[in-house]
């Protein structure tokens, strides 16, 4: 069976309204303007989806200007609004800068997500439940 070493651990972030969650901090850049949000891993999301209030930080006054998708959640369908920006991904002494399409809702959510799409493409990630920690492993 092989064996993957992690070369980073990160504690559990809370996250208001919801507890200790595996989340990490990420800065979005979009068109001269940077947004730090803190967004909860989410290996059941296949998109990577923010609240409205960081496309008002990254200077974009209407999400619906984007490329409209629809979702579906286990509180039923919603729309979020698709743009092309620039990640960035601090883990401890690491960091990792891409390309990333990720959405924003229209209105307020509880919670920024990292999806499938972007962050589960660029690393290996194990999670600790009982413990609280998630293990990461940038991909080579």
């Amino acid at each position: 069976m092989p064996t993957v070493e992690y070369p980073f651990s990160l504690d559990y972030k809370a996250v208001p309204g919801l507890g200790r969650m595996p989340a990490v901090e990420v800065v979005l850049k979009y068109a001269g303007h940077e947004a730090r949000a803190v967004a909860v891993m989410d290996s059941g999301s296949a998109l990577t989806v923010f609240g409205h209030e960081y496309a008002l930080a990254l200077g974009i006054p209407d999400v619906t200007v984007g490329r409209q998708q629809a979702i579906s959640t286990l509180g039923g369908g919603i729309d979020c609004y698709m743009f092309d920006v620039e990640m960035e991904i601090r883990v401890k002494e690491h960091s990792n800068r891409f390309q990333a399409q990720i959405g924003f809702f229209a209105g307020r959510v509880r919670r920024n997500i990292l999806g499938r799409n972007i962050f589960f493409a660029h690393y290996q990630l194990g999670f600790h439940e009982s413990q609280q920690v998630i293990h990461i492993r940038p991909e080579d």
